[in-house]
């Protein structure tokens, strides 16, 4: 494996950046849920029109991983047309799981070494090679403790394919921007729903 450890980028501020990416993201999403069930518990609970904003966020990022980041621009399963190309990387973007580029070169990396030395996100053992013997403990590294302390994989190498497409390279670049669209865009729903009563739900 002394030849695969070469394709990650071995960068001490570029860790940090994916560290702080993935602490804000579960931080974000905790306060989210903490707000809700405050709120709920002094009676302002989720309507119809809250529930319908949720299921269709939830999708449209949904998607966006699973179809776009995940079958196009990983194992490109199927081709579609430039601008579906670009729509679904915007929408995996939505999801806050990280950029396309790195995304891809992450999970491609994954798929390289699966449940060996190296795979970032095993159920059964550490990156480092450590098993991982408790269930508990199996579930919570695989879904979400893995994200916080994994090796930033060299896009240069897993991605490069995508990376010479200049339109999903913009798309890339703006990553910041389709995530803060993706939380503007279910907020502006409920304010119009709720203080401009153009919808009754």
């Amino acid at each position: 494996l002394g030849d695969v450890y070469k394709r990650q980028v071995n960068s001490p501020a570029m860790k940090k950046r994916q560290q702080f990416h993935a602490i804000a993201v579960v931080l974000l999403s905790g306060i989210g849920v903490l707000l809700a069930i405050i709120l709920a518990f002094y009676g302002y609970y989720p309507g119809y029109a809250e529930m319908i904003i949720l299921l269709v966020s939830f999708c449209v990022a949904g998607l966006g991983v699973a179809v776009g980041y995940h079958r196009l621009f990983t194992h490109q399963s199927f081709k579609c047309h430039k601008s579906i190309e670009v729509i679904l990387a915007i929408m995996g973007s939505m999801a806050m799981q990280g950029t396309l580029m790195f995304w891809v070169a992450l999970h491609r990396r994954h798929h390289e070494l699966s449940d060996k030395k190296g795979d970032p996100h095993s159920p059964y053992l550490m990156e480092n090679g450590e098993p991982i013997n408790n269930p508990i403990r199996r579930v919570w590294h695989s879904y979400i403790a893995w994200s916080f302390n994994h090796a930033v994989p060299n896009s240069a190498f897993y991605a490069r394919d995508l990376m010479k497409d200049r339109m999903l390279a913009k798309v890339n670049t703006f990553y910041f921007i389709w995530v803060f669209i993706g939380l503007l865009i279910p907020t502006v729903a409920g304010y119009i729903i709720h203080n401009l009563s153009l919808i009754h739900i």
